[in-house]
């Protein structure tokens, strides 16, 4: 008997042969049957995922098998790559064996396939034909792992394969559904980029300078402790009251957005940059992503495919193809609705319990009245204190909200009211308790969220995805149901020194999430304006972070960027890291990271710049002081 198996996180697959015979003579006296007996097997076993996939896909993993018809003495098993492609816009899969050879190596065998494998709503494949048959499915709760049995008729192969789920690279000149990169926000006198995660620098202790950079660092409590985490989630799925349906209901996997088509590019920026401040409290793996495909027009929230999240600037609400079981809606102040958000999510009913609970979200739909929104551009209602009545007016200048006067400013109130539906399309659906969590978005909080989400939301939101799964019931969240959770993070903080103005950047490390960011005094004007510059600018400093292991790094960085053009090239040199959270030492005291050098070239606007090539990374960054003194940023 001779058999292979492989085992990945939610299947196992494999194959074997077994030859048996009975040599012993009959009773007769007759001579014993000598031909014997072959059994040749071959199968999947595993977690399946019971749905397709919620967009286009790509497997690769080993595939193992036997091949027939084989001269005495030559090696029977073969083994090879499996590449498994799924393509979302038709629903069909296509199989294809590499690499394929003999166990033993002195044989090569012809690449084959199975192609449109078309796949059920269950997750499952199949065919059998003249050319052979395959029987597969999709593994895991977010397809991660797909794995099959199948026999080729012109090679003679019958094997298995599994597969582990690999990025899906966009096309050639196309940008994939990918999460936009950090934010900038503009804080009217300061620039701020990345997380909101500085800590005050009297908290922290100071170090040895790096490049002309003074740097601290330390352990600052600025968390929220899993007691409290569970708290507000518990909060928002309880049903104690024995009316709604129970349990958490999130996404199973990171949801891609759509803006429908005509989106206007001022719309779309403020949903991006609501998009990028969520992002802000989740790990890389699990953040919404924005893509460049729009929506069809006013489509229904039925029709939003599995895992995607369709917002639609329609002209009027009397275009809303409303249909959804749960909706959230904003009015003005006149109590006229501008968005509604829609979510599908899947529930089943517990017989046991006695109740319905959700299992997971299907995706979400968010519908804008385009016309309230432009009709209400920079309106303020002002509160007359005789009557109680409200009245509106079009300000002269930029108001301050107050118990006297509510503004409705574009680049406040559609990001407010985007975060709102985003966190009910993430699975947050219901409200906390205002007392119990002032600070929170879903409280009733009043802060602005177009700078940043609430600590608490952002950590909940955290929780949810990185430590529980889709439909965790209230009596099974316990702090110890996070795993290990640290309300107290490793700070590492650089500052620059500027007259009159001020730049520090750095990174914040707390349950295994590096939030870094970068902030400072905001420029006077562009720098593109800045007549005092000219020819070739450089800036140099010091690069600061951490790797995933919550090694310590650190190395040299500078800023060029050719004044007539705007373009600029960013790179960061003599990088070496240190220990699991400690300072680093001087130049030249630690151990080379990588090949020590990162370059990428960057695109100048206004104050900020973006990535637009070089090595593998997301860098976002802004100038800082009133003539561009200095510059900082974020690297993911």
């Amino acid at each position: 008997m001779e058999s292979r198996t492989g085992t990945l996180a939610h299947v196992a697959f494999g194959n074997g042969f077994e030859w048996s015979a009975n040599l012993s003579a009959p009773s007769d006296g007759a001579a014993p049957d000598t031909r014997g007996h072959f059994d040749l097997w071959t199968g999947v076993q595993g977690t399946l995922s019971g749905a397709r996939p919620a967009g286009s896909a790509r497997w690769s993993g080993p595939m193992l098998g036997y091949q027939g018809g084989r001269p005495a003495g030559t090696a029977s098993l073969v083994e090879g790559l499996a590449s498994i492609e799924f393509s979302f816009s038709d629903n069909l899969l296509d199989v294809a064996f590499s690499e394929v050879a003999s166990a033993d190596g002195e044989r090569n065998l012809p690449d084959f396939a199975f192609g449109d494998l078309s796949v059920e709503e269950d997750g499952t494949f199949g065919r059998a034909g003249a050319a052979g048959t395959m029987d597969g499915a999709l593994f895991g709760p977010s397809a991660e792992e797909v794995a099959g049995a199948f026999h080729h008729e012109t090679t003679q192969v019958t094997g298995a394969f599994g597969a582990r789920r690999v990025p899906v690279p966009p096309a050639p000149g196309e940008r994939g559904p990918v999460a936009p990169p950090p934010p900038v926000v503009d804080l009217g006198d300061a620039l701020h980029v990345g997380a909101d995660a500085a800590a005050p620098l009297d908290a922290l202790a100071s170090g040895d300078d790096y490049g002309g950079v003074a740097v601290s660092s330390g352990e600052v409590r600025d968390g929220e402790s899993a007691a409290r985490v569970i708290e507000y989630l518990t909060q928002l799925i309880d049903d104690r009251s024995g009316s709604r349906t129970a349990g958490l209901p999130i996404l199973s996997a990171p949801p891609i957005v759509h803006l429908a088509e005509g989106t206007s590019d001022a719309f779309a920026a403020y949903v991006e940059h609501t998009i990028q401040l969520i992002n802000t409290a989740l790990p890389a793996g699990k953040r919404i992503a924005l893509s460049t495909e729009p929506a069809p027009h006013l489509t229904a929230l039925a029709e939003v495919p599995e895992g995607r999240i369709f917002i639609d600037f329609a002209p009027s609400q009397d275009d809303w193809e409303l249909g959804g079981r749960y909706e959230y809606s904003w009015t003005d102040y006149d109590g006229i609705p501008v968005m509604v958000a829609e979510v599908d999510p899947t529930d089943e009913y517990d017989t046991a319990a006695q109740r319905w609970e959700f299992v997971g979200m299907r995706a979400g739909r968010i519908w804008f009245d385009r016309e309230v929104l432009e009709t209400n551009l920079n309106t303020a209602w002002i509160r007359d204190w005789d009557t109680g009545e409200w009245r509106k007016e079009l300000p002269e200048s930029r108001l301050d909200e107050s118990d006297s006067a509510q503004h409705y400013y574009p680049d406040e109130y559609v990001p407010r009211m985007t975060m709102s539906a985003l966190l009910r399309a993430l699975g947050l659906l219901r409200r906390v308790d205002s007392a119990d969590f002032p600070d929170s978005f879903l409280g009733g909080g009043t802060h602005s969220p177009t700078r940043h989400l609430p600590g608490i939301d952002g950590e909940a939101l955290f929780a949810a995805y990185d430590r529980l799964a889709p439909g965790t019931l209230a009596e099974d969240l316990s702090p110890e149901s996070l795993g290990p959770w640290d309300d107290t993070s490793f700070h590492l903080r650089g500052d620059l020194d500027i007259a009159g103005a001020e730049a520090a950047f750095g990174v914040a490390l707390r349950n295994g999430l590096a939030r870094p960011w970068a902030t400072g005094t905001a420029p006077l004007s562009e720098l593109g304006s800045n007549s005092a510059l000219f020819g070739t600018a450089s800036w140099n400093g010091a690069l600061l972070g951490v790797t995933p292991a919550a090694e310590t790094v650190a190395g040299q960085a500078r800023l060029t960027v050719e004044l007539r053009t705007l373009d600029a090239d960013l790179a960061f040199s003599g990088l070496e890291h240190w220990g699991v959270e400690v300072a680093p030492g001087r130049a030249g005291t630690g151990t080379r990271w990588g090949d020590g050098d990162l370059e990428y070239s960057v695109e100048i606007r206004g104050n900020t710049f973006h990535r637009t090539g070089g090595d593998d990374g997301e860098v976002v960054g802004a100038f800082f002081g009133a003539a561009h003194e200095a510059m900082g940023g974020v690297l993911e």
